[in-house]
C-alpha cells in the first residue's frame, strides 16, 4: 500500500482491486491493531479531493462524528483504461458521452464501523443516521465540505464529497457518479444540477424509507417489490440518465405503509416528506400575504394557520436558516413513544418473490 507516510505497513484479508469501493478489516503490522482498510476506484476531478485530505480538514476543523484517519493515498499507475476502449467498441452499449479513467485509491481508519442494515434495533438505525448528519452539518457549515453520498452503505466516509471552497458551477459528469436510490428528485430530474446541502438532507429521507422497507416489519410486505421501484426509476435518454418522477408522487403522496410497532418511524418520515414536497412546490408568497400571517399572529388566531401556503412558506424559510433543523428533527422522534428492543435488522424475503 502506497502511503503518504511508509513508516507503517496495513495487511488485508484480502488485497483485490475491484471497480466498487471495497472496505476490509486489516492491521496495522506496527502495534497489529485493528483497522479498516478501503479499496476503492475515484474518477478524476479538479473539484474532487482525496478522502486522506478531507479528514485532515475535518480533524483541524474538530468535527464531530467522524472517523479517525489512519493512512491513504494513491496506487501510483493503477488507473483504468475502460474509457480508452469505450469509443472503439462499446458506443452503442453505455449511454452516457462522457467518461474518463478512474484512479486506484487505498486508505485506512482507525474505526471499524458496521453498515448501516446492520442494525441491532430500528431506534439505533435512526440514531445512526442522526449522528452522521450531525457530522455532514458540521462538516459543511465548520470545514465547508458537502457529502454528497448519503446511502445505505457507511455514511461518514467523504470519497465523492465537495470542498464548497471550489464549488463548480454545473456538475462535473453529466452521469452521477452517486448511489441512484438515494439521490434527491432535482438531482435525477437535471443532470447538470450542482448538489447542494438541500440534495443531502433529502437523501436522508430515502435511505431512511428505503431501509426501513427492506429490514423491518411493515404492512405491505406482500406488495414490497412495487413499493422499491419507487427508487430504481431510470429514464434512458441518448446521452444521458434522469429520473425522479415516483419521488415526485411519492413526496406528495407518500406510500400506504404503516411499519409494525413504530408510530415515531411513521411520522419522522410523513414529516420529512411533507418538508420536502413543500420544499420544491410553495409558491413564494407576496409582502401582503406575509403581512397578513404576521397580523393573525398578532391577533392570536394561529388555530388553522398551518393551512395557509403563505405561512408554510415562511415557516419552512425559518426552518431552513437553523442549520440544525434536520438532525433535530430526527432526535425528536427518536424521544417519542417507546421503540422496540425486538426489532434488529432483518431482510425481508418478498424483495426475492415476484407477486403472480
Amino acid at each position: 500500500m502506497h502511503t503518504e507516510r511508509r513508516d507503517r505497513t496495513l495487511l488485508g484479508e484480502n488485497d483485490v482491486c475491484v471497480n466498487l469501493p471495497k472496505r476490509l478489516e486489516a492491521k496495522d503490522v506496527g502495534p497489529m491493531e485493528p483497522a479498516a482498510f478501503l479499496d476503492r476506484y475515484l474518477p478524476e476531478s479538479d473539484t474532487l479531493e482525496k478522502e486522506g485530505d478531507i479528514y485532515s480538514i475535518q480533524e483541524d476543523k474538530h468535527v464531530s462524528y467522524t472517523a479517525p484517519f489512519g493512512r491513504g493515498n494513491d496506487v501510483r499507475n493503477h488507473v483504468t483504461h475502460t474509457d480508452t476502449y469505450r469509443d472503439t467498441f462499446f458506443h452503442n452499449v453505455y449511454p452516457t458521452k462522457a467518461m474518463g479513467p478512474l484512479h486506484h485509491y487505498r486508505m485506512s481508519s482507525n474505526k471499524i464501523g458496521r453498515r448501516l442494515v446492520d442494525f441491532a434495533s430500528m431506534r439505533e438505525f435512526v440514531k445512526a443516521i442522526a449522528d452522521a448528519l450531525e457530522a455532514h452539518q458540521c462538516s459543511y457549515d465548520d470545514a465547508q465540505i458537502l457529502h454528497r453520498d448519503i446511502r445505505d452503505g457507511l455514511l461518514i466516509d467523504w470519497d465523492l464529497c465537495l470542498n464548497m471552497t471550489k464549488q463548480p458551477t454545473e456538475a462535473r459528469r453529466p452521469e452521477r457518479t452517486r448511489t441512484w436510490q438515494f439521490m434527491s428528485k432535482g438531482l435525477l430530474a437535471d443532470p447538470r444540477k450542482v448538489q447542494d446541502v438541500q440534495d443531502d438532507e433529502e437523501s436522508s429521507l430515502y435511505v431512511l424509507t428505503w431501509i426501513a422497507l427492506r429490514y423491518t416489519r411493515h404492512s405491505h410486505l406482500a406488495d414490497l417489490l412495487n413499493l422499491l421501484k419507487l427508487f430504481d426509476e431510470v429514464d434512458v435518454g441518448k446521452n444521458t440518465r434522469t429520473g425522479g418522477q415516483r419521488k415526485e408522487y411519492f413526496l406528495l403522496n407518500g406510500t400506504p405503509v404503516r411499519f409494525t410497532d413504530r408510530p415515531s418511524l411513521d411520522e419522522l418520515n410523513d414529516e420529512l416528506r411533507l418538508h420536502f414536497h413543500e420544499l420544491y412546490h410553495l409558491p413564494k408568497p407576496t409582502d401582503d400575504q406575509l403581512a397578513e400571517v404576521k397580523a393573525f399572529q398578532q391577533m392570536g388566531m394561529t388555530k388553522s394557520l398551518h393551512l395557509n401556503l403563505a405561512y408554510r412558506y415562511d415557516y419552512l424559510q425559518n426552518r431552513l436558516k437553523n442549520r440544525k433543523w434536520l438532525v433535530e428533527t430526527f432526535r425528536k422522534h427518536l424521544a417519542t413513544y417507546s421503540w422496540p428492543n425486538d426489532d434488529a435488522s432483518c431482510l425481508n424475503k418478498n424483495i426475492f418473490h415476484r407477486r403472480n
